[in-house]
This record gives structure tokens, C-alpha cells and sequence, in this order.
């Protein structure tokens, strides 16, 4: 049996749509990894100093440089608390310096003093 030109004109427009479906999925799928790309680049230029998208810089080198940053500030508070016990050490020292000094030196103008008599 012999298609009619009915069924015939179908079969061509279907495989016409198929040819369509196909080249439409491959535009979807273009623009899928354009948007893709999209989003990488302004994630990555979001996370930069504006002065300096032209030299992105590394995820590990900025965590790297983020860890560099905690260990100096973690030095520098114990450096602050070594130099906070060292000038009270200094301090009382020089408090008992002087202590000894203003009871020592009553006791040296008395001995000056009553030896000259």
C-alpha cells in the first residue's frame, strides 16, 4: 500500500522537527556551558580587588595567604602579651630599686653622719 500524501507530508514534517529538536539541543547545551563560563568568571572577578582582575590569584595561594595572616596575628598577640610581662617585670624592678635606694639611703646619711662625731 502505497502512503498517502497526507501521511507522506507528516513523515517529512516530523523528521524536519527532529532535525530542528536536534539542532536546538545543541544550541541549549552551547549556551548551558556559556552561562557556565559566565558564572566562573564573575564568581572569580567578585572575589578579587578590583585593581587587580587581571592577575587573578589562586584558591590556594589565597588560602595560603589567609593562613600566613592567622599565624602572624596569633604572633603578634603573644608578642604583645611578652612585651605587656616584660614591662611589668621592668616595672617592679625598678619599684624595688628605688625602694632600696630611699631605705638604704637614710641609714647611709646616719652612718655618715655619726661616724663623723
Amino acid at each position: 500500500m502505497a502512503e498517502s500524501p497526507v501521511e507522506n507530508s507528516v513523515q517529512q514534517r516530523v523528521v524536519v522537527l527532529e532535525e530542528e529538536n536536534v539542532a536546538l539541543k545543541i544550541q541549549l547545551e552551547q549556551a548551558h556551558a556559556e552561562i557556565k563560563t559566565l558564572r566562573t568568571s564573575a564568581s572569580m572577578a567578585s572575589q578579587q580587588d578590583p585593581g587587580s582582575i587581571d592577575a587573578p590569584v589562586p584558591l590556594q595561594e589565597l588560602t595560603d595567604l589567609h593562613l600566613k595572616l592567622k599565624t602572624l596575628r596569633r604572633e603578634q598577640m603573644d608578642a604583645d602579651a611578652a612585651k605587656e610581662a616584660a614591662w611589668r617585670s621592668l616595672k617592679s624592678v625598678i619599684g624595688q630599686v628605688t625602694h632600696l635606694a630611699t631605705t638604704a639611703a637614710p641609714s647611709q646619711n646616719q652612718g655618715s653622719t655619726g661616724g663623723g662625731i
